[in-house]
């Protein structure tokens, strides 16, 4: 009797679990279906006119597209794609991934499309040149149909086209493309945790998946999502690298040098700053180090050869262009911010009177806000809540990394420093913290990054400290509630 009411109990329970997963099923059907119909009129689908040559500009001719049967094959491909997700190794991964595949996908296909409809977004641009395949466009120029660097645009389309070329005026499969370079970007980011702690863990795997801007920007057709796909996988192999001379060396090199390729052909400046930043640890932790063990003396006169080095530096009219040339051209940036809305943007530096006053009192506000924009200047915007929170977070892991005593310093921690120094710079410079939302966006190239890696090597820490505070609270509710 035992063995027959165990059976009953696990087969209705069985059946009540179909159950769920239909009703589930149905509902996300009923949901995707209401914002199709809704939404599916603002998808920019665009004729390609003749007006647009004359004028430059884009006429809101919309195709006679069949939206329903896009989405259909678009659909296809996502499950062919969660069927590959059984070819990894790892039961931990396999499972978790295809649920954020599952998530991330309904998320971009349908919810998105909520917020697309009222954004004036560079993706619309972008799907017209790859639909009506485009040789020029207004503010991009000619678009070409080979690597040129004269286009970073043209670049960046490349694979975007051949998909078009496949599956003609597809707007969904260019999502679930985007999402198949999200996906891999938390790959690679959990497999750069595993590097430093070799235990699996919930938590991070998805606090790295709904990290809010990458979650938010991979659903978009942005140049930055790639852009921070090639720095994690040379960073990845970065950590790998040391001095000896081998195949493996050899192979990451090979590696971290085509992701720097493939940085340059989309944004040109952003390879030599990541190159930098992985050079410049690698010669102190391999050159200065050894100087230093093995003949302090050396290393003194070597230090002290290049300070007499800069100081005559400093004195030439080499450098007296330079702050020129860099003086004039960010007052001229900044003259041009007069114009700009103070309401919707961060107007910084416009009443310096000099230089010196320019770098002193503002260009630091500058720096910070290109990574950590919005910030807590936007707590009246609930729409950027979960972004301020992100900041906030990545800001609480940096001062707890710096007060943490058991943080060390090494090549990987000098590589986030100095691209984190040289971008917040060059984008101060540019002015990449005027609109919340750009600074947004450019900011994920760089702050993803650094909040992997720190809430990597303050997991064990963190998981103290986490717990210490549950007692607390745990204690304190016996105490004063109860």
């Amino acid at each position: 009797m035992k063995k027959n009411h165990s059976f009953i109990h696990y087969k209705f329970f069985n059946i009540e679990n179909k159950y769920k997963y239909l009703f589930f099923s149905l509902l996300l059907f009923c949901i995707g279906f209401i914002i199709i119909a809704k939404y599916s009129n603002y998808i920019p689908i665009h004729e390609n006119t003749i007006t647009d040559y004359i004028q430059g500009d884009d006429l809101p001719f919309f195709k006679n597209n069949q939206i329903f049967y896009d989405l259909s094959y678009s659909l296809i491909i996502f499950i062919i794609l969660f069927k590959l997700f059984d070819n990894i190794k790892s039961s931990f991964l396999r499972t978790n991934m295809k649920i954020i595949w599952i998530i991330k996908s309904f998320f971009s296909l349908f919810l998105i499309l909520i917020y697309e409809k009222d954004a004036g977004l560079d993706q619309v641009v972008y799907f017209d040149i790859i639909n009506n395949q485009k040789v020029w466009a207004q503010h991009y120029g000619y678009i070409y149909n080979f690597i040129n660097f004269e286009s970073a645009t043209s670049n960046f389309l490349i694979p975007f086209k051949y998909l078009n070329f496949v599956f003609i005026d597809s707007w969904f499969l260019i999502k679930i493309f985007l999402n198949l370079i999200y996906i891999s970007t938390v790959y690679i980011s959990y497999k750069i945790y595993l590097k430093i702690n070799p235990i699996n863990s919930f938590f991070i795997f998805y606090s790295f998946s709904f990290f809010p801007t990458l979650f938010f920007y991979s659903s978009i057709l942005t140049k930055d999502l790639f852009i921070l796909f090639y720095i994690l996988v040379s960073f990845y192999f970065f950590q790998k690298l040391n001095m000896n001379l081998n195949l493996k060396n050899f192979k990451n090199i090979i590696i971290i040098i085509s992701s720097l390729f493939l940085i340059s052909t989309i944004r040109i400046w952003m390879a030599p700053l990541v190159l930098l930043s992985m050079f410049i640890p690698i010669i102190f932790y391999y050159t200065f180090k050894r100087m230093i063990i093995f003949n302090k003396k050396f290393f003194l006169f070597v230090l002290f050869f290049v300070f007499i080095g800069l100081i005559f530096f400093l004195d030439t009219n080499i450098w007296n262009n330079i702050k020129i040339d860099f003086t004039e051209e960010q007052f001229n940036r900044v003259h041009n911010w007069h114009a700009w809305d103070p309401n919707k943007h961060n107007i910084i530096g416009v009443n310096a009177e000099n230089i010196q006053q320019l770098l002193i009192y503002d260009f630091w506000k500058m720096m910070f806000l290109t990574l950590f924009n919005p910030f807590l200047n936007y707590y009246y915007e609930l729409k950027f809540y979960p972004f301020i929170f992100e900041n906030i977070m990545i800001i609480f892991l940096i001062f707890y990394s710096i007060l943490n005593k058991d943080f060390k310093t090494n090549k990987n921690i000098l590589f986030i420093f100095f691209i984190t120094l040289g971008y917040s710079l060059l984008y101060a410079h540019a002015g990449g913290f005027l609109n919340p939302g750009t600074s947004l966006r450019y900011s994920l190239q760089i702050k993803y990054l650094i909040f992997i890696y720190l809430l990597s090597l303050n997991k064990k820490s963190l998981d103290i400290l986490f717990y210490k505070f549950f007692i607390y609270l745990k204690n304190f509710y016996k105490q004063y509630v109860k």
